[in-house]
């Protein structure tokens, strides 16, 4: 999926006035946080290249999640687009379907990419 299909995908899903810059913004957030909080807690993190997105960044660039995965882009511009219209109902319900999104990605990630292997603890907080 690239930036300009996850807009273009919310969009269709929530008609808005909100500008592109602030959408290209919102994917940038959830990429840092696909970035920091899944890939790269696994082997070969290095490899894969973000250095962030804004307003002049190509709409054909390629997220970083595959597809079926990619959705959650879709669904994190649909929250943001309920939070700033003040849909507070609507944003929960959005809010849930990019959890769910998010979680079934990095459980994915989890099963198909080896984890780093750092420091372990026990139960004492002793390493081991």
């Amino acid at each position: 999926m690239t930036i300009d299909d996850a807009i273009r995908q919310a969009d269709a899903l929530k008609p808005n006035a909100v500008h592109r810059a602030a959408k290209v913004e919102w994917l940038d957030r959830v990429e840092r946080a696909v970035k920091a909080g899944v890939i790269d807690l696994h082997e070969g993190s290095d490899a894969v290249e973000f250095e962030g997105y804004g307003a002049l960044t190509p709409g054909d660039t390629v997220l970083l999640a595959p597809e079926p995965h990619a959705q959650l882009y879709v669904y994190w511009l649909c929250c943001q687009i309920d939070l700033a219209l003040n849909e507070l109902e609507r944003y929960t319900n959005s809010m849930i379907l990019y959890n769910n999104a998010y979680i079934q990605y990095a459980r994915w990630y989890n099963r198909t990419v080896q984890p780093l292997r750092g420091p372990r603890w026990n139960k004492s907080g002793v390493e081991i």
